[in-house]
């Protein structure tokens, strides 16, 4: 089973992806954060045991260095809205991302393929900010 962090912004899809996701045997959400500081407590605490860690493509650059700080073994699973943000999130360093409206047996079978927990540590935020940034200000245009 994988202790799941769900790091999405509020609003309808948050709340169907959480109904979604209780419906997964594999995965127990055991904390919904909507901003750097509670993602941080949620991966910092002596008692964390978060395996995996659901996101939002626009809160990657924000919570890598976080989860480098606090669990280097969390795997990162990133929803996107655009091929090229898939691209430029595997680029950054998540372990798997998938577009949003996804099918169930996508998502499966993203879980299943997760490889074993490894460190962010190749993930630096340089790297991030160069795979992340030029999207992120293209969606402020």
């Amino acid at each position: 089973m994988y202790a799941t962090i769900l790091f999405t912004t509020p609003g309808p899809y948050r709340r169907d992806l959480l109904i979604f996701l209780a419906s997964v045997p594999e995965l127990d959400v055991t904390a919904t954060v909507e901003t750097a500081a509670e993602l941080a407590t949620a991966v910092t605490v002596p008692t964390a045991t978060a395996k995996l860690l659901i996101l939002d493509y626009a809160l990657l650059a924000t919570a890598v260095p976080l989860i480098n700080a606090g669990l280097p073994g969390l795997r990162c699973l990133v929803l996107v809205e655009t091929f090229p943000q898939l691209q430029q999130a595997l680029a950054a360093g998540a372990d798997c991302a998938l577009l949003r409206g996804f099918s169930a047996a996508e998502f499966f079978i993203a879980l299943r393929s997760l490889p074993p927990a490894t460190s962010f540590s190749s993930r630096t935020s340089a790297a991030i900010e160069t795979a992340v940034k030029p999207t992120l200000q293209e969606n402020q245009k």
